[in-house]
C-alpha cells in the first residue's frame, strides 16, 4: 500500500511538472509572435515614412529647379557656371584676377571705414563734456 501511494504521488508530481513546463513554453510563443508582428509593422511604417519624406524632398527639388528654369536662373552658386568661351587655364586666371581685385576693393573700403571712425573719435574728443548734475 505504501508503495502504491508513493507511485501515485510520484506519477502525479511528474505529470504536474510536465504539464506546467509545456504550458510555459506555449505562453512564451504568443508574446514573441505579437512583438515580432508589431516590430514588422513599425519597420513597414518607418520605411513608408522614409519613402514619403524622400518623395517630398524630390518634389521640392523638382519644383525649385522648375522655378529656376522659369526665371532663367539656376539655384546654385557653382564655380565656373558662367565662364563663357574661356576654358581651363584661361578661366582660372580670370577668376584669380577677379579675386585679387575684390580683395583690393575690400581693403580700400576698410581703410575708408577706419578713417571715418578715427574722425568720429577726434570729434568726440573735442566735444564739451556734459556735467553730471
Amino acid at each position: 500500500m505504501k508503495t502504491l501511494k508513493r507511485e501515485v504521488a510520484f506519477f502525479l508530481i511528474v505529470c504536474m511538472v510536465a504539464l506546467a513546463g509545456t504550458n510555459c513554453w506555449a505562453q512564451e510563443k504568443q508574446p514573441n509572435a505579437k512583438k515580432a508582428e508589431a516590430k514588422k509593422e513599425q519597420v513597414k511604417a518607418s520605411k513608408q515614412e522614409k519613402k514619403n519624406k524622400e518623395a517630398e524632398v524630390k518634389q521640392k527639388a523638382q519644383a525649385g529647379e522648375q522655378k529656376a528654369k522659369e526665371e532663367g536662373k539656376n539655384a546654385g552658386n557653382a564655380y565656373g557656371k558662367e565662364k563663357g568661351d574661356l576654358q581651363g587655364k584661361e578661366f582660372g586666371q580670370q577668376q584669380s584676377e577677379k579675386a585679387k581685385l575684390d580683395k583690393e576693393k575690400s581693403k580700400a573700403e576698410l581703410k575708408k571705414a577706419d578713417e571715418k571712425v578715427k574722425a568720429g573719435e577726434k570729434k568726440a574728443g573735442k566735444a564739451p563734456k556734459a556735467d553730471k548734475n
